[in-house]
This record gives C-alpha cells, sequence and structure tokens, in this order.
C-alpha cells in the first residue's frame, strides 16, 4: 500500500497549482477577454465587470502572492492551523472556479483562459485535498460545511470588489 503525501506536501501544492492556474488564466486571458464578454448572452453580462487585461493581471499575482503567504506563514504542520484552513478554503474557491470554467465553456462554446488546469489540475486536485481534510481532521467537519457557501461569497462579491481594487494598482503601475 502507498503512503500518502504528507499532509505539508499536499497543502503547498495550493499555492503552486494555484500560481499553474493563474499562469494559463495570465497567458491566454488577453485574447478570450473581450470574446468571452460577447460571447456570453446580455443577461449574463452584467455579472462580468469590466476588467482591462492589466488589471486582470494585477489580480492574479497579488492572489498568487496572497496564497504562498498563506502556506508560508500559516503553520501549516499543524492540524486546525489558520493557514490550513485558508488553503482548505481557497481551494474550495477554487473547485466553485471550475464550476465558473464549465459554464462559460457552456455558454461561449469554446476555450477560455484557464479552462484546461481548471478541470484537468483543479479539480481533480480539489477533490483530493478537501477529501483528505475531511476524513483526516485537517480541519473540523463543520468548517468545511460553513467553507461551501463563504466560496461562493470570496469567489464572486469579494472577487468582485478584489479586481477592482487591483485596477487602482493596474492604474498606478501602467497608467491605464
Amino acid at each position: 500500500m502507498e503512503r500518502p503525501l504528507q499532509r505539508k506536501t499536499v497543502l503547498w501544492m495550493v499555492p503552486f497549482l494555484f500560481l499553474l492556474h493563474n499562469g494559463e488564466e495570465a497567458l491566454t486571458m488577453a485574447s478570450t477577454l473581450e470574446e468571452v464578454r460577447s460571447g456570453m448572452p446580455r443577461f449574463l453580462r452584467v455579472f462580468l465587470p469590466p476588467v482591462t487585461e492589466e488589471q486582470f493581471l494585477v489580480s492574479l499575482v497579488l492572489l498568487t502572492v496572497l496564497v504562498f503567504l498563506c502556506a508560508w506563514f500559516g503553520n501549516i504542520g499543524r492540524d486546525r492551523s489558520w493557514g490550513v484552513y485558508a488553503l482548505v478554503g481557497l481551494q474550495m474557491v477554487l473547485l466553485l472556479n471550475v464550476l465558473a470554467h464549465v459554464t462559460t465553456l457552456a455558454v461561449v462554446g469554446r476555450y477560455t483562459a484557464g479552462s484546461v488546469t481548471s478541470l484537468l489540475v483543479n479539480l481533480p486536485f480539489s477533490v483530493y485535498l478537501i477529501r483528505r481534510a475531511f476524513v483526516e481532521g485537517w480541519v473540523a467537519r463543520h468548517s468545511l460545511l460553513v467553507m461551501i457557501p463563504l466560496a461562493f461569497v470570496i469567489h464572486t462579491p469579494i472577487l468582485f470588489g478584489f479586481l477592482y481594487f487591483s485596477g487602482f494598482v493596474a492604474r498606478l503601475l501602467f497608467g491605464t
């Protein structure tokens, strides 16, 4: 029987896989940003905030740094530390993001930025991580249930607020 990966190794995979996904989005967003917006039905466009490429790139960088900081300073070797909760919760958000990518693929009908890593990496890894966190008690079981609605709040309203903030940073950096 194979020994499962150590918890710290699994949790350190979160920022690196976050980086991989955000890297795919960064490399492909310019070509799909307007395409996705124009391919969406009019009633769904109201849910997409107006985002520039620079603003999106700043968001990706800031979010990726934030996830690495959670792993670095979060004492992830200890059960139920804030870092373990943060990384499991962020992976729950990425699992929800898979649904957003699948929805976008279905609506637009073609590749959109981040779709490949979302489906081939984030989906299986999210299921693996969340299952291990549940079975091995890395986080309290009731906390996993709380993370589900919290993931919706983080994925949409908080993420849009973060994109808005990134617009300020992008204007400072790029003058756009």
